[in-house]
């Protein structure tokens, strides 16, 4: 039998594989900032950012029971579902100090990027304040999760709490969760790891158990006081340890805060990787057309989140009207899109009657 000859003789074919994918940002990493003496010998690591995906790891590195470190990190793993890893970052205090937490917090997301919520070991009201003014400006964004066991926050006249401080700056990147407990039990933490297994976008941060955090009692005005300043709160309803009531500084919800990044970044990603992988799109009707229909794709991941409402719309301009500047340098301007978000029920009020 003759031996065929290869079909590459006639037909050539080059398979080129169109699949980089562009890293969407890390909207389930927490970090956890700790101060340490930078010329220690028992210094954790090297470096500004560890991660870490067990306490066993942490104990391996010198964190023990009662350390900031280590008693966050277990609120964080005593989730269920409870995220796969964490990260612990470092502010030097001691031979090359940091000057201060702004430099500080710089330095860590400039070596490190890859996280999205974090909380720090100082209960100092000056730090958090300076590392929630930090927060705000911060890019990439980030949300910054704030203990404190500070009785001013249930003090209706207090202006001097670090509650206050949040709502009164109207700040949208931290939040305050008020705990009456020694180091207000990290829960700070709990509440980061009890949320960020979850997808942004899918769930509110209100009517939340936390795992190893205990609840404590308010009267009304207490509950109040704190609620008035955006505080978020853990007590008892029905007998069950209940979160209350899942807002950022300026009163927002966290999980319309954290949604609403996470819905800019994948619009963000989905857009590059195809301008990345395609040899160009090109200045045509047509090619305007592909990239509203990825936006398009885009949001409706968020409605498949429930995160956004069906019937968004996104309009883009005809090429023949745009600019001849904007064409030159290659810009695609006045893309828009107009969504509503699905938003969730908290409180429900109901008016009925009974009669014979």
């Amino acid at each position: 039998m003759a031996t065929d000859a290869p079909l590459k003789n006639l037909i050539q074919i080059t398979i080129t594989r169109e699949t980089q994918t562009i890293k969407v940002a890390s909207f389930n990493t927490i970090l956890l900032v700790d101060e340490v003496d930078d010329a220690s010998p028992s210094l954790p690591f090297v470096g500004r950012t560890k991660s870490y995906a067990t306490i066993l790891e942490l104990a391996g590195d010198g964190y023990t029971a009662g350390d900031y470190v280590y008693d966050s990190a277990a609120n964080i793993f005593a989730q269920n579902p409870s995220v796969s890893s964490i990260k612990v970052g470092l502010k030097y205090i001691t031979t090359t100090p940091d000057a201060s937490w702004t430099a500080a917090m710089n330095a860590i997301q400039t070596a490190d990027p890859d996280w999205y919520g974090f909380t720090i070991i100082s209960e100092v009201l000056a730090d958090q304040s300076e590392v929630a003014d930090w927060a705000e400006a911060a890019a990439p964004k980030v949300l910054f999760a704030i203990r404190s066991n500070s009785a001013d926050i249930i003090d209706p006249v207090s202006t001097t709490d670090i509650a206050y401080y949040i709502q009164n700056s109207s700040y949208e990147r931290s939040f305050v969760y008020y705990h009456s407990g020694t180091n207000a039990e990290y829960i700070d933490a709990a509440a980061l790891g009890e949320r960020f297994p979850r997808n942004p976008g899918t769930g509110t941060w209100m009517y939340k158990t936390l795992a190893s955090v205990s609840i404590y009692a308010l009267t009304s005005a207490e509950r109040t006081a704190a609620l008035d300043k955006n505080c978020n709160i853990y007590i008892s309803y029905a007998g069950v340890g209940t979160t209350e009531a899942g807002t950022v500084g300026v009163g927002e919800y966290i999980d319309i805060m954290r949604g609403t990044d996470w819905q800019e970044s994948t619009i963000q990603a989905d857009l590059f990787t195809v301008l990345k992988n395609i040899e160009k799109v090109p200045y045509t009707d047509p090619g305007v057309d592909s990239m509203v229909s990825i936006i398009k794709g885009s949001l409706q991941k968020g409605v498949n989140r429930n995160f956004i409402n069906a019937g968004f719309t996104v309009t883009a301009p005809l090429v023949a009207d745009v600019s001849v500047n904007d064409k030159g340098n290659r810009i695609l301007p006045d893309i828009t899109f107009t969504a509503t978000y699905s938003g969730a029920i908290h409180t429900i009020q109901i008016t009925g009657t009974i009669s014979l």
